[in-house]
């Protein structure tokens, strides 16, 4: 038996070229193919590192899932769909396979590879017995196992497999284009770049390139980036106003089910309670995809996840009145707390005083609990408001003999490290 079901689902949408026009815009990504492909037949363990939108999941597909797949079982998840009640509950797929069975129909292959794809969610799974059980049971049976992740939380997932599960591993970077190679593109293609040099940025991620080029006529190449991702959303998401606010309804649509991820943990999210002409649109446009067997809607891209929960950020801020009230309505979910990072550090590279204010606020409050003043605090380390930061609270960081101190240096070495290349990780624990 080939386990494939799940697999093609997720790497049948996949692109590996992006067209501008008539013309294919093809990135050479042989180096980093050609290491994930023989560290793999080495038998070794990887996490394929590298921004969203990077092409971490198009590099796999390239590296096996075309050439390789007739040849070697390959067994690709979502890391949420392993947030289950029982282990077997993973393989339920066409004929309610087994755990067991799924390692005794693999075991005289010479080669197998299990990947956990977005493995940095893999924090978000309730029962870290199953999980446990699963990573486990796959090395005693001889499976390779590839884990993709998101940079910015390499550090979370390197600490998690070595702690829990020591478990050896390579990592692969897979890195954005370089400038060099991006005013080349541009080029020979004949398109300009933006004038704004943070817009050019983020150009070097395959992604925005892609969308970049396809709505090259639509852009403001004076304008900045917001202003980019402003317009994906109304093109993407929305869709353009539409007849009877159909615009509104998909923007719901995703918000919903986005809030339901994070609020239930679960990757396929059950939508018969919202309008249904919205979600066909949005599963057309493969926003939004729909699995028959957990007969549930799942995001296609980690990025359409991050916009969406950027915005369910957004209007939190801007419709409530204090800094409590705002952290309240976000709940405490994992993803909510990593979105709202990223938000709180989008912000602060813009130098926004609105922020600041905010930031001045929720430090010194005594309604704020802990964790948000810890995500806080890691957003205002890795920006360039920190040193601005330290001078503003230096009273307070140092009273009580020293006790936000050794709190900033706690997330300093947990945090803001690169533990991913440190091979003795007692050295970072405290």
């Amino acid at each position: 038996m080939r386990f494939i079901n799940t697999t093609r689902i997720f790497l049948q949408a996949i692109q590996t070229e992006i067209t501008f026009g008539d013309k294919q815009i093809k990135i050479d990504r042989s180096s980093v193919v050609e290491s994930i492909a023989n560290a793999s037949q080495k038998e070794k363990n990887i996490i394929i590192s590298g921004e969203g939108g990077c092409g971490k999941t198009a590099i796999f597909q390239k590296s096996f899932y075309n050439s390789c797949f007739k040849k070697i079982p390959i067994c690709v998840f979502k890391a949420n769909e392993l947030n289950v009640n029982h282990i077997n509950d993973i393989f339920h797929i066409d004929h309610k396979f087994t755990f067991a069975q799924f390692l005794n129909a693999y075991k005289d292959e010479p080669l197998k590879i299990f990947v956990i794809d977005s493995a940095e969610k893999l924090a978000e799974i309730s029962s870290n017995d199953i999980l446990t059980t699963l990573i486990q049971k796959l090395k005693e049976n001889a499976w390779n196992i590839i884990f993709t992740t998101r940079y910015a939380y390499l550090n979370d997932l390197t600490f998690l497999i070595k702690e829990n599960y020591q478990l050896p591993f390579d990592v692969n970077d897979v890195s954005l284009i370089g400038t060099e190679e991006l005013k080349s593109i541009a080029d020979e293609f004949k398109f300009p770049l933006p004038d704004n040099q943070k817009f050019v940025e983020r150009l070097r991620n395959l992604f925005y390139l892609r969308e970049y080029v396809q709505q090259y006529s639509n852009i403001d190449k004076q304008g900045n980036y917001k202003e980019f991702i402003d317009l994906l959303w109304k093109k993407r998401i929305q869709n353009t106003v539409q007849k009877d606010n159909l615009h509104l309804e998909r923007e719901k649509c995703i918000i919903s089910i986005a809030k339901q991820r994070c609020e239930t943990g679960r990757f396929y999210i059950n939508a018969d309670s919202l309008p249904q002409s919205a979600l066909f649109q949005l599963k057309q446009d493969e926003i939004l995809g729909y699995d028959d067997t957990h007969c549930g809607y799942f995001i296609t891209h980690d990025i359409y996840e991050e916009w969406t929960l950027n915005k369910i950020v957004s209007r939190s801020f801007s419709n409530t009145s204090t800094t409590k009230e705002f952290l309240d309505d976000l709940g405490n979910s994992l993803p909510i707390r990593r979105a709202f990072r990223l938000w709180l550090s989008d912000h602060l590279s813009e130098n926004s005083k609105e922020i600041e204010i905010f930031i001045q606020s929720a430090f010194t409050s005594t309604d704020v609990i802990q964790f948000w003043k810890d995500e806080i605090l890691v957003s205002v380390l890795l920006s360039d408001y920190s040193e601005t930061f330290f001078k503003f609270f230096e009273k307070e960081i140092i009273a009580d003999d020293f006790e936000i101190l050794k709190r900033i240096l706690f997330l300093l070495r947990i945090a803001c490290t690169d533990i991913s290349a440190i091979q003795n990780i007692e050295i970072i624990k405290t």
